[in-house]
C-alpha cells in the first residue's frame, strides 16, 4: 500500500465515523503500540535467521516468575519443565489431545469461567461441563462420570469477576481433587494484577497452597495424595495481562511425572513464538528491573482509578434511576485482580427500547443489556451468561484497559439513552442454571 492510498484509507475512516458515535469498546485490553523498528535484540538469543528458538533469558524469567520462593537450584530443576505458547489454549490443546480420543472425555471448569474455555474444549473433541459449586464438584467425581473427567480448568485469579480463591475454599479443593486422578490445569494470567492490598496479601496459587501443605503433613499416605496432585498441576500464565497485550507470549508448566503420562517432553507442547516476541517478553518478565515494577504498579494504579471512576459514574446513573421511582440500582462487583469488572444491570430488567428499525426491545438478560449498549450507545461488552454466572443474567463484562475520559464518555452514553427506556412487564426468564451459547440449559 502506499502512503497515498493508506492516507485516503485513513480518511475515509474518519469520514464514517463522523456518521455515528464511534464504538467504544470495553470488551477487552486496547491494542499494543507498534514498533516502528525491532527493538534491539542481542544475536544469541534471535539466531541468524528468522526461525524461532528458544530464548534462555526468557526461560530464566518464567521460572523466576513462577516460583519466586524457591531456591536457586531448585527453580533451575524446573525449566525443564517449561513451556512456552503464543497463547494459553496452544497448551490446553496439548493437554487434551494427550488422552485416548474417546466421546466421553470430559473438560471440567469452575464457574464462573472464561466463556471461550468451553467452546475451545468442544473444538478439541472434549466434552465441557461448568461446575457451579464444590458441592457439586464432589458429587460429580464421586459419581460414575468422574472416570470420564481428564481435567479441571482453574482460573484463580478468577475472570470475569476478578476475585481471588481464599484459602479456606482453597483448602476445601484440594481435600476433593487429592482423592483422584484428574488434570489440574491452573489459569493464573491475572496474577501479577492484584488490585486490593487484601488481594496482595491474601493470594496463593494452587500450587503453592499444595506444597505448603506438604511441608507440614506429617501422614505419609496424605502426602503422597498430595504430592500426586501437586504433578498434576499445570500452570498458565501469559504476558498480555500484565498490561501489554501486544506481547503474545503464554507459558506454562508440566511436571516430570505429568510429561511422562502424557507421552510427551516440553519441545512436543511449545509452539515457540517469534524471536521478537522472545526477546521483549524476556525484558518485560524480569520483575527485579525497577522500570518493569514501575510500570506494574502504574497499571494497577490506573485501574484502580478506572474503578473509582466507574463507582461514581454508577451513582449518577442509579440517582437518574432513582427520579424514575426505582428501588433497585446498576452495581459494580469491584474486582480483587485482573484488567475486567462485572456490571450488575438488574435494575434495568422489564424496560424496553427501540432499536433503529423502530422495534421494540425488552431487557431480560446479559445479551439483551450488551445489545442495548451496542446498538444505542456504541459501546463493546461481554454478557455474563458467555461466563456462565450462577444467576447472572443481567451482568455484563468491562474491561478497565482505558482512560478515564473514555469512561466518562462511555456513561455518558449510557446515561443518555437510560432516559428513553420504557418499563414494561418483565418476561420470566431462566435461572437457578447456566445459559451455554446457545441458551441452551446445563445442569451439572
Amino acid at each position: 500500500m502506499t502512503d497515498t492510498d493508506h492516507i485516503l484509507k485513513c480518511k475515509l475512516l474518519i469520514e464514517i465515523i463522523k456518521e455515528e458515535p464511534p464504538l467504544l469498546d470495553l470488551t477487552s485490553a486496547r491494542p499494543s503500540i507498534r514498533f516502528k523498528s525491532p527493538p534491539l535484540i542481542p544475536s544469541d538469543d534471535t539466531g541468524d535467521d528468522d526461525y524461532p528458538r528458544l530464548s534462555p533469558k526468557l526461560l530464566k524469567a518464567i521460572v523466576n516468575n513462577i516460583f519466586p520462593e524457591e531456591k536457586e537450584e531448585e527453580r533451575e530443576d524446573k525449566m525443564s519443565g517449561i513451556a512456552i505458547f503464543s497463547s494459553v489454549f496452544e497448551g490446553f490443546s496439548k493437554i487434551y489431545h494427550s488422552f485416548p480420543s474417546e466421546k466421553t472425555n470430559a473438560a471440567l471448569f469452575l464457574s464462573p469461567c472464561f466463556g471461550y474455555y468451553t467452546d475451545h474444549a468442544k473444538e478439541n473433541n472434549m466434552k465441557p461441563g461448568v461446575i457451579d459449586s464444590l458441592g457439586g464438584l464432589e458429587r460429580y467425581l464421586a459419581s460414575d462420570e468422574e472416570r470420564n473427567a481428564k481435567t479441571i480448568t482453574i482460573t484463580n485469579p478468577n475472570n470475569p469477576d476478578g476475585k481471588i480463591m481464599k484459602k479456606d475454599y482453597m483448602d476445601k479443593l484440594v481435600n476433593i481433587l487429592k482423592e483422584h486422578d484428574i488434570v489440574v490445569m491452573c489459569d493464573e494470567v491475572f496474577c501479577d494484577l492484584l488490585l486490593t492490598e487484601e488481594a496482595q496479601k491474601e493470594y496463593t496459587t494452587l500450587y503453592q497452597f499444595i506444597d505448603k501443605r506438604l511441608q507440614t503433613e506429617t501422614d505419609e499416605a496424605e502426602k503422597k495424595k498430595l504430592s500426586k496432585l501437586k504433578d498434576n498441576i499445570v500452570i498458565f500464565r501469559g504476558c498480555s495481562k500484565r498490561g501489554k497485550p501486544g506481547i503474545r507470549v503464554s507459558y506454562g508448566y508440566f511436571s516430570s511425572t505429568l510429561l511422562d503420562k502424557m507421552g510427551s517432553n516440553v519441545a512436543d507442547v511449545m509452539s515457540l513464538p517469534t524471536n521478537y516476541s522472545q526477546a521483549i517478553a524476556a525484558l518485560f518478565l524480569d520483575d527485579s528491573n525497577v522500570d518493569v515494577q514501575d510500570f506494574l504498579k502504574k497499571q494497577i494504579a490506573n485501574y484502580r482509578e478506572v474503578l473509582q471512576e466507574m463507582q461514581n459514574h454508577i451513582g449518577d446513573l442509579n440517582y437518574q434511576l432513582q427520579d424514575r421511582r426505582l428501588t433497585q440500582s446498576v452495581e459494580l462487583l469491584s474486582p480483587e485482580a485482573g484488567n475486567v469488572c462485572l456490571l450488575d444491570f438488574s435494575a434495568l430488567k422489564g424496560f424496553s427500547y427501540k432499536d433503529h428499525n423502530n422495534e421494540d426491545h425488552t431487557l431480560e438478560t446479559g445479551y439483551d443489556v450488551t445489545k442495548f449498549l451496542l446498538e444505542k450507545c456504541s459501546i463493546g461488552a461481554v454478557p455474563g451468561e458467555l461466563s456462565y454466572i450462577p444467576k447472572g443474567d443481567m451482568q455484563v463484562r468491562f474491561n478497565l484497559a482505558m482512560t478515564k475520559d473514555e469512561l466518562s464518555e462511555a456513561f455518558g452514553r449510557i446515561q443518555s439513552e437510560v432516559k428513553s427506556l420504557s418499563f414494561v412487564a418483565a418476561r420470566s426468564s431462566c435461572s437457578g442454571a447456566f445459559i451455554d451459547r446457545d441458551n441452551q440449559l446445563q445442569r451439572t
